[in-house]
């Protein structure tokens, strides 16, 4: 009870990744009207060990007809000792128009930082086309290609270099809804540069939902994330798991 308390009251729409999922809610909202859902973590101790770790995330989808557009920010910070091992954020909008039955396009505009990674800031601005292959309540499939503008400022820990590229996001969506209201997505990203294609990123995101209550839920994620040219002495690949309780809030 004490944990739900504590995430109840630390909810908030925070701030974190130039790979993000957007795939998670796209269908959210079956009706016109407004879904919004938050998350948030926290954890603290003091004595032989200081350590204190915060994460706030929050979502707000709006759908009129065939419109769609949603804000998406994420807060991850942690402290140990009074050194940060963790510090990144990221705050994502996109805007979706229905053209076919199965033919959706997309702009988005996105601002990250990630200080473990070596960044400061990376922002993106983009737009293309979405297949939805299949589109069921229960079961979710397709392929999208949004080409992009990349603008990625290095920490100064790593000279502060600042470069603007371009690149094409291609991504393939899974989405399965058991009659249990127990939910799996899967989705994968792949970011080649447009005139250095070996430059490449990749994201792969799995996530599991399992209803506790009517705006309650439970959420298990696992996150994969490789960049074939990453920045000085920074690893090539990435994996975390993640877990938590989101509330959700729905309202027409």
């Amino acid at each position: 009870m004490r944990l739900v308390l504590l995430a109840l009251l630390a909810v908030s729409v925070g701030a974190a990744s130039a790979q993000v999922n957007t795939e998670r809610m796209r269908r959210a909202l079956d009706e016109d009207g407004v879904f919004i859902t938050a998350d948030a973590s926290a954890a603290f101790a003091t004595g032989n060990t200081e350590f204190f770790q915060l994460g706030l995330g929050g979502r707000a989808d709006v759908r009129f007809g065939g419109d769609l557009a949603f804000l998406v920010g994420r807060l991850d910070l942690a402290r140990t000792n009074g050194n940060a091992f963790l510090d990144r954020s990221f705050l994502h909008a996109r805007y979706n128009h229905r053209l076919a039955p199965r033919l959706v396009t997309e702009a988005f505009a996105q601002v990250e930082r990630n200080r473990q990674q070596g960044l400061d800031q990376r922002t993106l601005l983009g737009g293309g086309g979405r297949v939805e292959i299949v589109d069921r309540d229960s079961l979710g499939l397709a392929l999208g290609a949004t080409p992009m503008l990349e603008i990625e400022r290095l920490d100064e820990s790593l000279g502060g270099q600042q470069d603007a590229v371009g690149r094409l996001s291609t991504y393939l969506s899974v989405r399965v809804l058991a009659a249990t209201g127990v939910g799996i997505t899967a989705v994968t990203y792949v970011q080649p540069r447009f005139d250095v294609p070996a430059d490449l990123r990749v994201l792969s995101q799995v996530a599991l939902e399992v209803p506790l209550s009517r705006i309650v839920r439970f959420r298990v994620q696992a996150n994969l994330r490789h960049d074939t040219r990453p920045p000085g002495s920074i690893e090539a690949t990435d994996l975390s798991v993640e877990n938590g309780l989101v509330i959700a809030f729905p309202a027409r």
